[in-house]
């Protein structure tokens, strides 16, 4: 066991000492220096960042790829980082630039693109690309931004359906789209489109939101374009009255 080890320490520095070798990283340290991790994550000075963001340990520039003071040449490096934690962490940062969000877009790592779906700082032309994404993960990570374009949503709304149930609790998502929703063959996704509604009708038009008698008389309407005074709403619970 402990031949066959030193014979693969041998090969490993063999390797590094050839000619035309590539240089490699030097081995991490056992102990983790918290101090640096958390002066990383910290600093307010971009020089201290920047060289931070040249250190051996991994923990250590994921902290400075996290820092919104970090200067934009050095999230550029950290963009193109080896270890896809750090590549994740640039692309949550919401002070990195546009070009290089649009450039984590297409990494290799589906996490990576799932964070840049999730940055707030994300320029939108991005969205129809992601939301065309092969892998579900990174189209989720699309439906909770404030921003979400009515077109992304109505793609996504056809989705898989670990995707159509978070449509229909998105914030951002019409009041046609949930009434289409209500067709769905998954019963799951049809019935939570019915208490997003209800819910909505409740707040919007004061319509109770066990009142099923005056749901159903709206739902065929463009019941999210009505107010209170409409006269559809005034004559549905006139007929059902809320309870």
């Amino acid at each position: 066991m402990h031949g066959a080890k030193a014979t693969r320490r041998q090969r490993r520095a063999a390797a590094q000492s050839a000619p035309g070798a590539a240089p490699a990283r030097a081995e991490a340290s056992s102990e983790i220096d918290w101090a640096e991790i958390a002066l990383a994550r910290a600093s307010g000075s971009p020089e201290e960042i920047e060289s931070l963001a040249a250190s051996e340990t991994v923990m250590v520039r994921m902290s400075a790829a996290g820092n919104r003071v970090a200067p934009p040449h050095v999230l550029v490096a950290l963009a193109r980082d080896e270890q896809v934690e750090v590549r994740r962490t640039v692309a949550r940062n919401t002070s990195v630039t546009a070009e290089v969000l649009s450039a984590l877009s297409r990494d290799r790592s589906s996490g990576v693109r799932a964070a840049v779906a999730q940055n707030s700082g994300m320029p939108q032309e991005l969205q129809l690309a992601l939301a065309g994404d092969r892998k579900e993960d990174v189209r989720a990570g699309l439906i909770g931004r404030e921003d979400l374009m009515q077109e992304v949503l109505e793609l996504l709304s056809s989705d898989v359906l670990k995707i159509r149930l978070r449509v229909v609790t998105a914030m951002s998502a019409p009041g046609s789209l949930l009434t289409r929703l209500l067709d769905d063959e998954v019963p799951m996704v049809a019935g939570l489109a019915r208490n997003e509604i209800a819910k909505r009708m409740d707040e919007r038009l004061g319509v109770a939101a066990d009142n099923s008698g005056a749901f159903d008389a709206l739902i065929d309407d463009a019941w999210w374009d009505m107010t209170p005074e409409s006269p559809e709403v005034v004559l549905a619970i006139a007929l059902s009255p809320n309870a």
